[in-house]
């Protein structure tokens, strides 16, 4: 992994004098100033070097695994073998992985993470992947996925999935809950869910429950439940629960007689 940083550095280099226009090997400064270049590889290898104290590694910038823990300041790739911790303050298009344990980034934009639990403090991530928690206090996770609770706190994504999906406030465009979903304040172009699917401020274009859909306040296009459909202060253009069903409807509650 360390080597692979270092291989990193001299391709780096290259491609940055090919981008400055110099094409021509005997034309690279890398190779015109042994001293600059060296001077640049120490301080590249400081800064990726990785301590290992009892399993525990610790690196400014370089990619590592570790048995019990990874700590670093910025590093590209992570991986924990047991139930340790994946800790980034910052990332930039990084991967975390923590089968058995947590993996945290603090600020920025990692690619990937996952783990039993995934957290990203503020920024934007392509994809979480849980075990148990997948969390986002301030961002956008493009797609969120866990087998137990997804929750973003503030922000948005296209795609949040769990057994239970939760936004405090926010916007998704596919929200999807095993057992619930639910928004806060926010809104959803689809929210789905098999027991209860709920919105307390705000819209949905689609709400669709297996048990109970609900929007306290806003509205909602197209409102399904297999038991129970309401609306308290908010408008349902079309409500139906089970085979019964209502159009324009304010301060509803339309219950299925099926049991």
């Amino acid at each position: 992994m360390f080597l692979s940083s270092v291989a990193c550095f001299f391709i780096f280099q290259v491609l940055r004098e090919i981008y400055s226009g110099k094409r021509r090997l005997r034309e690279f400064k890398i190779f015109e100033s042994k001293k600059t270049l060296l001077k640049n590889l120490v301080i590249f290898v400081i800064l990726c070097l990785p301590v290992n104290i009892n399993g525990y590694v610790f690196t400014i910038a370089g990619s590592a695994v570790g048995e019990k823990g990874v700590y670093s300041l910025l590093s590209f790739y992570q991986e924990v073998e047991e139930n340790g911790l994946a800790f980034n303050i910052f990332s930039l298009g990084g991967v975390q992985v923590a089968e058995k344990g947590l993996a945290l980034t603090l600020l920025g934009f990692p690619l990937f993470q996952y783990g039993e639990v995934v957290s990203l403090g503020v920024g934007a991530t392509l994809c979480q992947k849980s075990k148990e928690f997948s969390g986002v206090l301030l961002g956008v996770p493009i797609t969120q996925f866990s087998d137990g609770l997804a929750r973003i706190v503030v922000g948005a994504t296209f795609l949040q999935q769990g057994k239970k999906a939760e936004i405090l406030s926010g916007l998704v465009f596919w929200q999807h809950g095993q057992e619930d979903a639910r928004i806060g304040v926010g809104a959803a172009v689809v929210q789905k869910a098999s027991v209860e699917a709920r919105i307390h401020f705000g819209a949905a274009m689609f709400q669709l429950s297996g048990y109970m859909a609900g929007v306290s306040y806003g509205g909602v296009s197209y409102q399904k439940a297999l038991k129970r459909a309401e609306v308290k202060l908010a408008l349902a253009i079309l409500q139906v629960a089970g085979k019964k069903e209502r159009s324009f409807t304010v301060y509803s509650v339309l219950e299925s007689d099926s049991k």
